[in-house]
C-alpha cells in the first residue's frame, strides 16, 4: 500500500454535494424559480450555502481526515487536524466559486464570493475555529484564481501552507503530492455546480451539451474544407 493512501477518504469530498434536481426541491427555490437562482449571486449563494454548508455539518469529514497512522508517521499535529477538517468546506466553495469566476461577469462573481464567504464563515465557527470573513474570503480568491490559471501545482501549495505549514515533513508531503488532494476536491465541487447549472439554464447534462457543441464544430470544420 502507498504511504499517501492512508489519505484516501472512505468517501469522496464531493459525495453529499447536491445535484440539479435538489435545485427543483430547495427550500431556498419554493417561491422562485431554479432559473432566478442561477441568474443572482445573493440567491446562487444561499443555495449553495443551502447544499454544500448547511446540509453538511463538519462532523461528517472526520472520516476524510488521515488516519491515526498516517497522523502518527507524519507528525500531525491537533492544530493541523483541526485546519485540515476546515478546509474541506473551504475547498467545495473554492470549486463552486471557480465556476461562477468562469461563468458570469466580474461583478456577479465577486458579489457572490461576497456572500458566500460570509456563510463559509459561519458554518465554520460551528466548530469554534477563530477565523474572519475576510480570511475566508482571501482562502477562497487564492484557490480560484489558482484554479483560473489551470495551475494545478499552485493550489497544491496553497493548500499544504494552508494547512500543514509549521509541519516537520511537509517537503515529504509536497513531494509525496498530498496536495493534489486539494486540487480533487475543488474539481469535484467544480463539476457538480456545472451540471446543475447546464441542466437548469440550458435544459440538458453537461455531458449532452458538450456533445452538440462537439458536434456542431466537426459540422463546421466540415464545412470549411
Amino acid at each position: 500500500m502507498g504511504f499517501f493512501s492512508f489519505f484516501k477518504p472512505s468517501r469522496p469530498p464531493s459525495a453529499d454535494l447536491p445535484n440539479s434536481e435538489a435545485v427543483q426541491a430547495s427550500s431556498t427555490t419554493d417561491e422562485l424559480t431554479a432559473r432566478q437562482v442561477f441568474t443572482d449571486p445573493t440567491l446562487l449563494a444561499s443555495w449553495i450555502n443551502e447544499h454544500y454548508l448547511e446540509s453538511m455539518p463538519l462532523s461528517q469529514d472526520y472520516d476524510l481526515l488521515p488516519n491515526a497512522e498516517a497522523r502518527a508517521d507524519l507528525e500531525i499535529s491537533v492544530a493541523q487536524r483541526d485546519k485540515c477538517l476546515r478546509e474541506y468546506s473551504v475547498l467545495r466553495i473554492s470549486g463552486a466559486s471557480l465556476f461562477v469566476k468562469q461563468h458570469y461577469e466580474d461583478a456577479f462573481w465577486l458579489q457572490f464570493t461576497d456572500q458566500i464567504s460570509v456563510y463559509l464563515l459561519k458554518h465554520i465557527q460551528t466548530a469554534n475555529f477563530e477565523t474572519s470573513t475576510a480570511a475566508v474570503r482571501e482562502a477562497i480568491e487564492q484557490y480560484v484564481l489558482a484554479g483560473d490559471a489551470q495551475d494545478p501545482e499552485l493550489i497544491s501549495t496553497s493548500y499544504l501552507q494552508r494547512v500543514y505549514d509549521d509541519n516537520p515533513n511537509y517537503i515529504r508531503m509536497k513531494v509525496g503530492g498530498l496536495g493534489m488532494l486539494a486540487n480533487d476536491a475543488i474539481l469535484s465541487s467544480y463539476d457538480v455546480l456545472r451540471d446543475a447549472y447546464c441542466n437548469v439554464m440550458h435544459g440538458m447534462s453537461y455531458e449532452a451539451l458538450k456533445s452538440i457543441d462537439d458536434a456542431n464544430q466537426q459540422a463546421e470544420g466540415r464545412s470549411e474544407q
